[in-house]
């Protein structure tokens, strides 16, 4: 049986290295990890000639322009990049007759609901990469109403810039940590999603014949719960201390409540989710102390 060819675009931030990870234990792939220089999404001749090339059958779309907080003064290139370009790549894989995954954000919500976001529940931004990332999904469905995209939340792992690698470097320095616990959601391992992508993949590679899902650990948590869970694995003796997001200068709004429901996801690929604070210990389990 021939192998199943992959391509895994963005392959150098932290959701392209979680899944360089999970292929590397995997057999019957032949995965090509595509950084930007060899598949670059702004460019239509770029994506043309890697999807000519290499003829995958499923394309993983991990390129994305992830700074929040910078999106606010270059909504331009966000837009460009979480937009306009997945848009792009989504017709080249529809034409190509290619899988296509892609990831979006908790951030096309306005945090004003209770109760966890379904996949119908409506958006509204707040802020400009929430924006940038709703104009992506829209762009992608109609172009490719079969592409997967999945809605994901808080991601971390031991790779690049995020919450939990902040943590690691504040408690190493030692000194008192303030965090904001008026913020709601549900911290996403990225090593976890996707190893549940892959097994989604090996069961089913048309993703239950694609559309929009929420990906989402069990359980809810503020900023403050995922420092409290991070410290008490790192088995740190630094103070933390709750605040507010009032107290902290931010050039993008957040939402106060953005829990992803995770329920079509687990229906549909068969998988049960993990609870957040699970998913926090196993990627620091290997963790020296």
């Amino acid at each position: 049986m021939s192998e199943m060819r992959i391509l895994v675009t963005g392959s150098d931030g932290q959701l392209g290295k979680a899944f360089r990870e999970v292929f590397a234990n995997e057999k019957g792939f032949e995965v090509h990890f595509a950084t930007k220089a060899i598949f670059d999404i702004t460019s239509e001749a770029s994506m043309q000639a890697g999807i000519s090339d290499f003829k995958p059958q499923v394309v993983i779309n991990c390129a994305a322009y992830t700074n929040v907080e910078l999106a606010e003064t270059e909504s331009g290139i966000a837009n460009n990049v979480n937009g306009h370009a997945v848009g792009k790549l989504a017709e080249i894989c529809n034409s190509n007759s290619v899988v296509l995954v892609h990831f979006s954000t908790d951030y096309v919500f306005d945090g004003a609901q209770t109760k966890p976001y379904s996949e119908d529940a409506p958006t509204a931004p707040m802020n400009a990469y929430g924006k940038s990332k709703l104009l992506g999904e829209e762009l992608a469905l109609n172009a490719y109403p079969a592409a997967l995209i999945v809605r994901i939340s808080w991601l971390f792992s031991l790779h690049g810039k995020n919450f939990l690698n902040t943590m690691r470097k504040l408690f190493e320095q030692g000194t008192e940590v303030k965090v904001v616990d008026d913020q709601l959601a549900s911290p996403t391992f990225a090593f976890a999603l996707a190893n549940d992508i892959v097994n989604w993949m090996k069961r089913d590679v048309t993703f239950g014949g694609g559309g929009l899902v929420h990906y989402s650990h069990n359980g809810i948590t503020s900023w403050f719960g995922f420092a409290q869970e991070i410290r008490k694995c790192l088995e740190s003796d630094v103070v933390l201390t709750a605040t507010t997001s009032d107290n902290f200068k931010s050039a993008a709004t957040r939402p106060k409540f953005s829990k992803l429901e995770n329920r079509r996801f687990q229906k549909a690929s068969g998988l049960q989710m993990i609870s957040w604070q699970e998913s926090v210990r196993h990627c620091l389990k290997n963790i020296s102390r």
